[in-house]
């Protein structure tokens, strides 16, 4: 794929697609089946006391003072079933993005900006993993979803050629592998097409990304956080961080491959970014 010969285009109005949601069904249908039972159970209280029979009336007397009486007494089981299922439905949608692997590989450039984690990248904590549901959408529509799937079967290939096809992929050879530094340029290239009017495109990206965050864990060590002027041209740089360096030590190679205006388009990137 080379993107000197990929016109720009405006952000495809695509199909958003979310992830399922993955609540606990066995806690949640354990709840409702508890509350149900007692329920009941109150009713059959009520009823004997009244011959057997209740009215329309009656029964709606006797939910209102169940709901008021079980209403503490459930609390803290709501409250855990509630924090659980988030914490099930947050695993899913950061496991269904590493299973698309080029989103990995793109964002690895940013990744030291997320907060520590074990087992994964992260460091600063200037980003919050909660941004990358709206950064794909924001990408997507940048370089059009059919470029964006060939991204992800490119990427694909070369994982399986580094260890995805029997086990663990090996994720340094895989960021390493030239195929991959290509592929991202070409697409790092693409989307500076789209910041010719900086303050523009900076507003649109981020309200894609405030837009689209997903509620914060309990653990989560921001739950506040939101994407702003300044962490965005944090992430931005540690994303062009190595082209930058290519252009500014061998800008001929940039000029050759993809055209002189694009050798331009980059520096004036490079100077907005530079201004925070």
């Amino acid at each position: 794929m080379n993107v000197a010969s990929v016109s720009p285009q405006e952000p495809a109005a695509s199909a958003e697609t979310s992830p399922d949601c993955a609540d606990r069904p066995g806690s949640c249908q354990a709840i409702a089946s508890t509350m149900i039972v007692h329920f009941v159970t109150r009713l059959e209280v009520e009823a004997r006391k009244s011959g057997g029979r209740l009215t329309a009336q009656a029964i709606r007397a006797i939910a209102d003072r169940f709901l008021n009486d079980e209403q503490v007494r459930f609390q803290p089981v709501f409250q855990r079933s509630f924090e659980q299922c988030g914490k099930a439905r947050e695993s899913q949608r950061w496991e269904s993005a590493r299973s698309q692997p080029f989103d990995r590989v793109f964002m690895k450039n940013f990744s030291e900006l997320f907060p520590p984690r074990h087992g994964d990248d992260g460091e600063r904590g200037v980003l919050s993993r909660r941004m990358i549901p709206g950064f794909k959408v924001a990408l997507m529509k940048m370089i059009g979803p059919e470029l964006y799937e060939q991204c992800q079967g490119k990427t694909r290939l070369v994982v399986e050629r580094h260890g995805g096809g029997a086990g663990r992929p090996n994720w340094d050879k895989i960021h390493s592998d030239p195929e991959i530094g290509y592929l991202i340029t070409d697409v790092l290239i693409l989307m500076a097409h789209h910041f010719t009017n900086y303050v523009h495109r900076r507003t649109w990206f981020m309200d894609m990304i405030n837009n689209r965050l997903p509620a914060p864990a309990a653990d989560d060590p921001d739950p506040r956080w939101r994407m702003t002027e300044h962490n965005f041209a944090e992430m931005m740089r540690a994303l062009y961080a190595d082209l930058r360096s290519v252009v500014h030590k061998n800008p001929t190679s940039i000029s050759e491959r993809y055209g002189a205006p694009i050798l331009g388009c980059l520096k004036a990137l490079f100077t907005h970014l530079d201004a925070g």
